[in-house]
This record gives C-alpha cells, structure tokens and sequence, in this order.
C-alpha cells in the first residue's frame, strides 16, 4: 500500500507525506517490532527446550561418596568427636598439672629466699656449692652402700671357701705324729688369736661406750641451763674414733656453734682425764687457752663457775674480762674461782725476748 500510495482497505489514495501515508508508516513499525519481539521470543523457547539444564552428576557423587563413608569409616568420622573430647580433656589435665608445678616452683622460690635471707651475708653461689657437695656426698654415700653390700657378698662367699676348706684340712689324718701335733698346736693358736681379736674389739667398744657416758654427764654440767645435745664416740673404718654431736632422736647436728663444740671437746677431755687417772692412777692439770672465746657474755660467768665446782685442776688463760687494758673487777666478783693476772712487766728492750719479765697479780 505505501508503494501504491493508496490504501487498500478503503481505496483512498495516500500519497507520500500525507497524514493517511504516515498512519499506514506507524502500523507498519509497529508490525515490524511486534514481528521481531514474537521471533525473538520463540527463539529464546526453542533455546531453553534444545539446552541440557543438569551437566554435572552431583546427585550420582554424593550417593557414591554416601556409601564410602558407611560403614569402617562412618565409625572412623564418628571417633573424631571422641577422640577430640578426650584429647580436650588431656589438655585440660596437664593444664591443671602445669599450674600445679608452677605453685611448686613458687612455693620453692619463696622458701630459696627465705633461707637466703636467714643465712645472712653468705652468698647464694657458696651456698649453691655447699648444696652440690653435699648431694655429692650423698651419691657417693648411694654409691659406697652398694658396693658394701658387694664386698659384704664377696666376703661371705670366701668365708663359706674358707670354712668348707677348714673343713677338709681337718678331716686329714696325716700318718706323722709330728705333723699331728703341729697341726693341734695351729688349731690352737688360730683359736687363741680369734679370741684375742674378739676381746680387743670388745674391749674398745666398751671403753668407747664408757668415755661417752662420762663425757655427756660433763657436757650436762657444763651446759645445764643450754641446749647441749648427746655426745657419740663413733668408731670409723679406718679404727679411729670421731665425736659427734646428736639430737635426742639420734639426728647429727652437722654444724653445731662455737660454744657447743667448744663445751663438747672439753667434756671428752675431762672424760679422758677421768679414765688416764683410774687407769694408772695419776691426774694432772688441764690448760685451756681461750676456752670461751665463742661464748656470750652471760655463759662466760657461768661457765667458769660450772668449771670450779668440777674436782679438776683446770687452768684457762683469757682475755675475757679486761677491756681496753684494765681488768673489770666488777665481773670477777661473780666467780667462784680464783683468779690471776698475767702480764708483761714495764721497761723491757723491745728487740731483747730475754729482758721481758713476767707478773702475776692474784685478782681473786
């Protein structure tokens, strides 16, 4: 119609530009884009019909996987939680355990200062060495035991040798008289010489036991108002003699003070004194040479007083009661004793030893 310019619906003529030609140009776009949508569209349908929507096998995979996990492994995943729970748990215990040796630690760094502060000056290396020597002994101490147990093992093993040999040397009978009474007079000697062995042990072990009863009636003498201890006479190895100092409940006081080894070694020589005089009947004086030097000012008295009322002749040599060169009288009023003073004489030649002279003042 737009190419004969006329329409053909009602047969009137519509050339180009009229308003009849423009109307028929309007339906015809319209047409034309209603055409192209409907094409369009039908072609979108007939892709989406052609195209495969599932290209994957999810659905087959997961049913695959599915039966994998049955069964052994279901039961594997199914631990996993057991087996996180009880590894929890475990760290939960040596959590608590961890917290438990840090309380340990600083319950032990708080006593390590605590001793440090009670030894005073000492410094903390000297004491960390004592302390390794002393666990050194104790190993040692570990040590030595079982290789006693060893030797004490060896010993009755040749013992048992030596008796079952014993035994066959005495089941001969030689043929000789001679060798018979040699033989008798060896029995006899060997017998002779265990007894003498037997009875020297013996014996020392009781004089031991008696100079330590008489060295502790001593000790309470002289420290009657003072912790003071048990003396022990212990009998080493070697077959010499050591004095210990012991707590009643049989502990060993490893570092007694001053005074207390100072009152210990003279209660052994008193005790000494005491044996050599009833043994062969002669006493003799005992000399101390600053005997109290480790004493306090209040035991000096009354040692010295313990020490007069003793049947001993003591004679102890001290500086203790002059001060500054001049003797206190005042303090040797309160002893029982007597007491001398010694002293170098005035208007000696000091680089002449023989022109010194010696005064004794009788004080008290």
């Amino acid at each position: 119609m737009l190419h004969d310019h006329i329409c053909k619906v009602c047969g009137r003529p519509a050339p180009e530009g009229s308003e009849a030609y423009d109307f028929m140009l309007h339906k015809l776009e319209d047409y034309k884009r209603h055409t192209e949508a409907k094409i369009k569209k039908e072609a979108a349908e007939k892709e989406i019909e052609e195209q495969f929507l599932f290209k994957n096998r999810y659905i087959d995979e997961l049913h695959s996987l599915s039966i994998q996990l049955s069964g052994t492994e279901e039961s594997k995943i199914s631990a996993i939680a057991g087996d996180i729970k009880d590894r929890i748990e475990l760290v939960a215990r040596l959590t608590n355990d961890l917290n438990a040796i840090n309380e340990e630690i600083r319950d032990i760094t708080d006593e390590k200062s605590r001793l440090l502060i009670q030894a005073g000056n000492i410094p903390e290396s000297v004491l960390e060495a004592q302390f390794n020597d002393i666990r050194g002994l104790f190993d040692q101490k570990e040590r030595t035991t079982v290789r006693l147990a060893q030797l004490n093992n060896d010993l009755s093993k040749l013992n048992n040798e030596m008796d079952e040999l014993q035994g066959m040397l005495d089941s001969l009978s030689p043929s000789s008289s001679q060798v018979k009474a040699m033989r008798d007079v060896h029995r006899t000697l060997d017998e002779i010489s265990k007894a003498f062995s037997k009875a020297k042990k013996e014996n020392l072990r009781r004089f031991l036991n008696d100079m330590q009863d008489r060295a502790n009636e001593y000790l309470e003498e002289l420290s009657a108002n003072d912790f003071h201890g048990e003396i022990r006479l212990m009998q080493t190895a070697d077959d010499s003699t050591e004095i210990r100092l012991h707590s009643s409940n049989n502990t060993e006081i490893k570092k007694p003070s001053g005074s207390q080894k100072t009152v210990m070694y003279i209660s052994v020589l008193f005790a000494i004194s005491d044996f050599t005089k009833q043994k062969r009947d002669e006493d003799y004086p005992l000399i101390f040479d600053a005997a109290t030097s480790s004493f306090g000012d209040s035991k000096e008295k009354e040692f010295y007083n313990v020490i007069d009322k003793l049947s001993k002749q003591c004679i102890i040599v001290t500086k203790d009661f002059i001060s500054e060169g001049k003797v206190r009288q005042k303090d040797i009023e309160g002893l029982t004793c007597s007491v001398y003073r010694i002293q170098k004489a005035t208007g000696f030649d000091q680089r002449n030893m023989a022109t010194i002279r010696t005064t004794v003042e009788n004080l008290k």
